[in-house]
């Protein structure tokens, strides 16, 4: 495997993937993403590091944390991470690079000798750093595959990072959009019939990392990745996706106060839809953004106003064959918004009923059951149940352990204010130094 091409071989890539991911947290992700037994994943990573004494025991010492698994192996399990969401289509153009390549739907032993075969190719997809990447893209014309491989990618990246939040995959996604896809847009040419499919595939990888750059606190980056994917998205002619974005801009626009910006960009968001038809969801979506930004200028009537066109529009969404970008936006996560917007507007026991809808949500998003905990705890601190708030307070807790969001950090260091007053309660003495404990964490990674 010395002649890999991969993501690790670069020293300044591989140093940020260390800051992020312990070892042991790099081989639970990855066993978990391949959807392997782990005597299959511990012969996968066997046949990767060569080393065939390596056994399942071993590896579940690694993941209990009772060893330490060595720098190869955990150079394995993150290329294992990069390539478990390829499907079976998407392995016919790998198999021209990667022997032993096979569709993974055929067997466990048929799906490692994939996973293995793929994983040839490395995490990176033509190179590890921007000289490389121009050495192999330069005067090469980008095809179908490519924008099969960049959709596949940014699919796994949005699964880790819903279920363990931005800073487990940011340096990742920074790597991929700076040092492999905006220079493969530069230097290689694209034919006419697959210039759309890309640009919209671009879009959605710069949208997913503007977002896990805001998730981590970095809001210049996320304004620049922002910024790139609604020009590729216009470029694409791709409304859809375009007022997505600016939906997105005006739900973190609420996220920092602004209400005014926030209702600007909603407005504008549902404009870019104008001239074309658009998935109910997405319409219920910059309702539910605007209402909160209507709550945040003190315009209640305004916002019950489009609050109930948010759920009477999500209400014709049932069923709709919606895009993967959008699965996120159901009745669980327009709750979820309409309970930030009920304590906006000072009434906690609406927000406290939406907060526990909002719970009733899909498996796979680990950081948005987080902050749903947390509101709903916030909600009950506001109608002083200071015993409720903790004990949902200390769930919150439970789930923040793998979570690495600074979105995260900034709904508990809210709810711990809000306990201050009752801060002598044994309750909230408890949760109070399990938060500071988790923010110590946080502060340290």
């Amino acid at each position: 495997m010395s002649d890999v091409v991969s993501l690790l071989e670069h020293p300044r890539a591989r140093d940020r993937l260390a800051r992020m991911w312990s070892p042991r947290q790099v081989i639970a992700v990855a066993r978990q993403q391949v959807q392997m037994s782990t005597e299959d994943f511990a012969a996968a990573v066997a046949q990767l590091v060569e080393c065939p004494d390596l056994t399942a025991a071993v590896v579940r010492a690694w993941e209990a944390g009772k060893a330490a698994p060595p720098p190869e192996a955990v150079e394995a399990g993150l290329r294992l991470i990069a390539i478990a969401g390829v499907s079976g289509d998407r392995a016919q153009a790998a198999s021209i690079v990667a022997r032993d390549a096979s569709p993974p739907d055929e067997s466990d032993v048929r799906r490692r000798e994939f996973l293995v075969g793929f994983a040839a190719l490395g995490s990176s997809l033509f190179g590890g750093d921007p000289e490389r990447t121009f050495a192999m893209t330069a005067g090469r014309s980008i095809g179908a595959a490519d924008v099969d491989v960049i959709r596949e990618m940014t699919l796994t990246l949005r699964r880790l990072d819903n279920r363990f939040g931005g800073g487990r995959v940011h340096g990742v996604v920074t790597h991929q959009v700076d040092c492999e896809i905006l220079p493969l847009l530069e230097n290689a040419g694209c034919p006419h019939a697959v210039q759309r499919r890309l640009l919209e595939a671009v879009a959605e990888l710069t949208h997913l990392a503007g977002w896990i750059a805001f998730d981590v606190g970095d809001h210049r980056q996320a304004g620049r990745y922002l910024r790139k994917s609604l020009k590729f998205a216009e470029e694409a002619g791709a409304s859809a996706f375009a007022c997505e974005i600016l939906a997105g801009v005006s739900h973190q626009a609420s996220f920092r106060g602004d209400g005014d910006a926030a209702v600007d960009l909603a407005q504008a968001a549902r404009g870019q839809l104008a001239q074309g038809e658009a998935w109910p969801a997405l319409v219920a979506e910059t309702w539910a953004m605007e209402a909160h930004g209507h709550a945040l200028r003190g315009d209640p009537r305004a916002c019950g106003a489009a609050m109930g066109k948010a759920e009477r529009t999500l209400d014709k969404a049932r069923g709709d064959d919606r895009p993967a970008w959008l699965g996120y936006f159901d009745e669980a996560y327009l709750a979820a918004k309409f309970g930030h917007t009920y304590r906006v507007l000072g009434r906690p026991a609406e927000a406290a009923a939406c907060a526990v809808r909002s719970l009733d949500m899909s498996d796979g998003y680990d950081r948005g059951r987080l902050f749903n905990t947390t509101l709903l705890a916030a909600a009950h601190a506001d109608m002083g149940e200071v015993d409720a708030a903790c004990e949902l307070g200390e769930r919150a807790m439970d789930l923040a352990e793998s979570v690495q969001s600074s979105r995260t950090m900034s709904h508990i260091d809210g709810l711990q204010r809000q306990l201050l007053p009752h801060q002598s309660t044994p309750a909230v003495q408890a949760l109070t130094d399990r938060m500071r404990a988790v923010s110590a964490g946080a502060a340290a990674t």
